[in-house]
């Protein structure tokens, strides 16, 4: 028979507790990190609309995507920030930023089965 993964694929239905979560789930977020992504595909790119207006969004992406095309215009939203670089870069420059780059690297080391970065 058929095998088919626990994932769901482009296009198909996501599974009806997706839509049951989002907003329990999102009405307890204080800070909001998007990484790697075109924000095109729905229901994925409407998710940065769900955070309270009062947490901070930061879009780390080779470029400004969505609502954080407008960063650096000046006509981007309240709370909207956008770090040009890829994922990898970008977290490790929010680890530096936050005093944790040494936590980030055993973390990295211990996923990789310590070979390192």
């Amino acid at each position: 028979g058929l095998v088919k993964p626990d994932i769901t694929f482009f296009a198909e239905p996501l599974p009806s507790r997706f839509a049951e979560l989002v907003p329990d789930d999102f009405e307890c977020c204080d800070l909001l990190l998007v990484m790697g992504t075109s924000l095109q595909v729905m229901p994925f790119a409407s998710l940065v609309n769900f955070a309270p207006s009062s947490a901070p969004r930061l879009l780390i992406n080779r470029e400004a995507v969505g609502p954080f095309a407008a960063c650096g215009g000046g006509d981007a939203p309240d709370g909207y920030f956008f770090f040009e670089a890829d994922c990898d870069a970008g977290v490790t420059k929010l680890a530096q930023l936050a005093g944790m780059e040494s936590e980030l690297s055993i973390l990295i080391a211990e996923a990789m089965g310590g070979l390192g970065p």
